[in-house]
C-alpha cells in the first residue's frame, strides 16, 4: 500500500531561512508522540570569512517544558567536536562548509527541543541559514 511521506512524518520549519548576523532559536518544538526527530539545518553562501573564532555553531537545546538548555552530546547522533555548548551537531567555521544541509537526530527523552543558529565573531554581511525538524513514527499515524 502506497504511504504519502506526510502520512508518517511532520515537518516542522523550525528557522524560516534567514540571511542573519546574530543567534537565532526556533520556538519549542513538541515531540510527544513521535519515536524519531530528525533535524536539518541548511547554510547557505558566507557572506563573510569563517574561520575558527568566527563561525555559526547549529545547536539543540532540549527541555521536559518549552523551557530549553544545551542538550547532552549524548542525545544527538552527529556532535561537533570542540564546540561551545553541548548539543552542538555542527561547527560552520571554513569556507568548505558553506552551501550544505547538515543533519543529525535527537535521540533524547525530552518532551521539547529548539533549534539553535548561533554566531560566534564578527559577523557583517551575514549567511543564510534554515532550520527543518521532521517529528517521524507517529504513535499514531496520520501523523497531524
Amino acid at each position: 500500500m502506497f504511504q504519502r511521506f506526510t502520512d508518517n512524518n511532520k515537518v516542522v520549519s523550525a528557522l524560516v531561512p534567514l540571511t542573519g548576523n546574530s543567534d537565532r532559536a526556533s520556538s519549542a518544538i513538541d515531540t510527544l508522540g513521535y519515536d524519531q526527530v530528525f533535524i536539518v539545518f541548511a547554510v547557505g553562501a558566507a557572506g563573510d570569512t569563517w574561520s575558527s573564532t568566527n563561525k555559526i555553531e547549529m545547536e539543540i537545546q532540549d527541555g521536559a517544558t518549552t523551557t530549553t538548555a544545551a542538550a547532552a552530546d549524548a542525545s544527538l547522533t552527529t556532535v561537533a567536536t570542540g564546540a561551545t555548548n553541548t548539543g552542538t551537531a555542527k561547527i560552520v567555521s571554513a569556507a568548505g562548509d558553506a552551501s550544505k544541509i547538515y543533519t543529525t537526530q535527537y535521540t533524547g527523552k525530552k518532551r521539547y527541543i529548539k533549534a539553535v543558529v548561533n554566531f560566534s565573531g564578527t559577523h557583517t554581511n551575514g549567511s543564510p541559514t534554515s532550520v527543518t525538524v521532521i517529528l517521524g513514527n507517529p504513535v499514531a499515524a496520520p501523523a497531524a
